[in-house]
């Protein structure tokens, strides 16, 4: 098998993650790939789009810069970055891999920033990998560092009859600088990564790297990391998914938030062409005579401008229909609505409800429930390449040595000004919550420092001053 081949999920989910990775990428990025996410009008196609200097490319780069691609993705991602990491994971180490608290993968990153990474992943583009590896150190001492991959660099493996990887290609190319012209390059290289047995059935975690892309994986020179004799049986990787650690791939978490992102875009440039069509009447003169062949036929208006015209002759200005254009703007808005809710992995209500117990409990356990899962799966994904690679380093009990738990206590920062109004509503129609829960989460919230009796003796004191 050469490392040619894709595995059949990776080949059918690649333009789902081209898409978001376009997305993450912003405006610049969306914008370059011109019609792929906005495609040109019937009327720039007959005006000659796709051949430089005919009007129809000069008119589809002017509709590609005046249209509008939003940040909601990216904002949204940061946004829910900092909920899961409003307070720090609780991360237990041996002594002998104690240097992953500071430097968790040989470039200065601690393993509390590395969590943090493999959750962006996992909300970006849905998926990651985690392996675990040895660094020696030029006096020989072994460090253990943990590298990261996209879902994007993984592009094939196998699983077996437990469904735990057995084999893992791993996409590590990248821009390297040139140490002669000082220039960064792209350098290809790919990691092989399985599990090989021997004639007794013993199995064996080996490694081999190449540059070429057609070698065959079963002729690769591979190698076992080793640590003073000790090999590893299993595979040092974990696959890490928006809300599970399976081999198989899950669509991205927010690809409605990135399809929307981009039906926003689509909608911004068709409104904003509208608005330039509008503001850009056409003039049309009816003469009586033709112009004569010495006169100037240049035609001009605004002010300063002559427009010679005949005793007979007729001059108006034909614009473009604007009625379509508030259906437009109200139908952007919308859009900019459920971008907002999708953002917030939160479910649409009519304000008629929103203040209901129901709709109030239904709200913030969406959030928490999917929050909780990607938490956990990302920490478990964690966990689970560390104890596998702590028998390189002398860990005799990896389950009890060994653990990550994330930060679970984010419910109080789904919390917005919203809905402590609805919280007060909701407690007024009937939620069995009392003042001091209430106060007891604007504390957490970091809005009031006083305690809940303290509170209550200001609100007396300016009572009494009123």
């Amino acid at each position: 098998m050469s490392l040619k081949n894709l595995h059949p999920q990776f080949e059918d989910i690649s333009d789902e993650y081209e898409k978001i990775n376009d997305v993450l990428g912003g405006s610049r990025v969306v914008k370059n790939k011109g019609v792929h996410y906005l495609p040109a009008t019937s009327g720039q196609v007959v005006d000659g789009y796709g051949k430089a200097g005919t009007l129809g490319q000069q008119n589809y780069e002017s509709y590609i810069t005046r249209a509008i691609f939003p940040s909601t993705y990216e904002t949204a991602l940061r946004r829910i970055l900092g909920i899961l990491h409003r307070n720090p994971a609780n991360i237990k180490l041996p002594d002998s891999m104690k240097a992953l608290y500071t430097d968790a993968d040989g470039a200065g990153t601690s393993i509390y920033d590395l969590l943090k990474k493999i959750n962006e992943y996992q909300l970006g583009i849905g998926r990651c990998g985690v392996l675990g590896d040895i660094k020696v150190l030029s006096n020989n001492k072994i460090l253990p560092v943990l590298k990261i991959y996209s879902g994007t660099a993984i592009p094939n493996w196998s699983e077996d009859c437990h469904s735990a990887a057995e084999f893992v290609l791993l996409n590590e190319t990248g821009q390297k600088m040139n140490p002669e012209s000082f220039k960064y390059e792209e350098i290809k290289q790919y990691r092989v990564i399985r599990v090989i047995k021997n004639a007794e059935g013993e199995s064996t975690y080996v490694t081999a790297t190449t540059n070429n892309e057609s070698d065959e994986i079963s002729e690769l020179t591979y190698i076992s990391p080793n640590a003073q004799g000790a090999t590893l049986e299993e595979l040092p990787f974990s696959f890490i998914n928006a809300g599970d650690t399976k081999c198989c791939i899950s669509m991205p978490p927010m690809s409605g938030l990135a399809d929307m992102c981009i039906s926003i875009y689509r909608s911004s440039a068709d409104l904003e062409q509208a608005l330039f069509n509008t503001s850009s009447d056409t003039l049309v003169i009816t003469r009586t005579q033709s112009i004569a062949d010495d006169e100037d036929e240049t035609i001009r208006t605004g002010a300063g401008s002559v427009i010679k015209l005949g005793k007979d002759d007729n001059a108006k200005f034909i614009g473009v229909n604007s009625k379509s254009i508030p259906s437009q703007r109200q139908n952007i808005e919308y859009k900019h609505e459920m971008a907002s809710q999708l953002a917030s992995q939160l479910a649409i209500e009519s304000k008629s409800s929103r203040t209901s117990q129901e709709a109030l409990a239904t709200r913030l356990e969406s959030a928490t429930a999917a929050y909780s899962a990607l938490a956990l799966a990302g920490a478990a994904g964690l966990e689970n390449s560390l104890r596998k690679l702590a028998p390189l380093f002398g860990v005799q009990n990896p389950t009890e040595e060994i653990v990550v738990t994330p930060n679970l206590e984010f419910a109080a920062a789904v919390l917005d000004s919203d809905t402590f109004v609805d919280l007060q509503s909701a407690k007024n129609n009937g939620l069995p919550l009392s003042n001091k829960s209430l106060h007891k989460n604007l504390v957490k919230r970091g809005v009031t420092e006083m305690t809940y009796e303290e509170e209550q003796a200001a609100i007396a004191a300016e009572e009494t001053l009123l």
